[in-house]
């Protein structure tokens, strides 16, 4: 059995963080606050850390090849306006090839993210995968509503 765990870091440092674990087939197994793990179990599911959405940028660039370093390339240079920072200061991670061309593409300050990688793995946790909580949403079909999760002190909107 596959299993996964999500992570859910909050806003705030000195709020523990939320977890869910997963069966293969989607069922919760266990939900609550995170305790620190021994390695048998952090081994035991695939692990997704979702991060706080207000510290992450997510736009949607036209980076249409498939070779990671020109899409990285052209990534940036979309960006670079938009950005307060220099791009070259950033962390951007890349989603995949969609059909028109684009990909999503999150950007976050790398000392934010080696401070929340960090944090979990003082639960024993290395992290598959992380991603903006936004993109935990299902993205709205063509004239659908926004789809909007509210937790306390926090909402994401896609």
């Amino acid at each position: 059995m596959t299993r996964t765990r999500i992570v859910f870091l909050p806003s705030a440092a000195e709020e523990a963080p939320f977890q869910l674990v997963l069966a293969a087939g989607g069922g919760v197994l266990e939900r609550g606050v995170l305790q620190p793990l021994n390695p048998a179990e952090a081994a035991s599911a695939r692990c997704v850390l979702v991060i706080p959405g207000v510290e992450v940028t997510v736009r949607w660039v036209n980076a249409p090849t498939r070779n990671l370093v020109q899409a990285r390339a052209a990534a940036a240079l979309a960006l670079e306006d938009e950005l307060a920072a220099p791009v070259g200061e950033a962390h951007l991670a890349l989603g995949p090839l969609e059909a028109d061309g684009r990909r999503a593409v999150a950007v976050v300050d790398p000392k934010l993210l080696s401070g929340w990688l960090a944090r979990v793995a003082g639960y024993g946790l290395s992290p598959d995968v992380a991603t903006p909580e936004a993109l935990m949403l299902p993205e709205p079909g063509e004239g659908e509503p926004l789809n909007l999760a509210r937790a306390p002190g926090r909402a994401a909107l896609r």
